[in-house]
């Protein structure tokens, strides 16, 4: 991947598809598999409760600025009102 091999779509079904990229952290990716860290025990995906749209899930820092011997790790998305 570099730089430009990114998008993020969401699903009919309110699942998280892809990569994105952050100048600050590197690589996430929006659907890996698990075991995730804790719960949920899901990725990211969009939640319709009572009329409100919740994102949450894990999404999973695949490389720390481009470098792929870096550390990983697991990002915890729980709200609403994502932009």
């Amino acid at each position: 991947m570099n730089g430009g091999d990114y998008k993020v779509s969401i699903g009919n079904d309110g699942a998280f598809r892809g990569y994105a990229w952050s100048e600050h952290l590197g690589w996430f990716q929006f659907d890996p598999e698990g075991p995730y860290p804790e719960s949920p025990q899901s990725s990211v995906k969009v939640l319709n409760t009572t009329g409100v749209q919740n994102v949450i899930g894990w999404a999973r820092i695949l490389s720390i600025r481009d470098d792929p011997s870096s550390a990983t790790g697991w990002v915890k998305l729980s709200g609403v009102d994502y932009g």
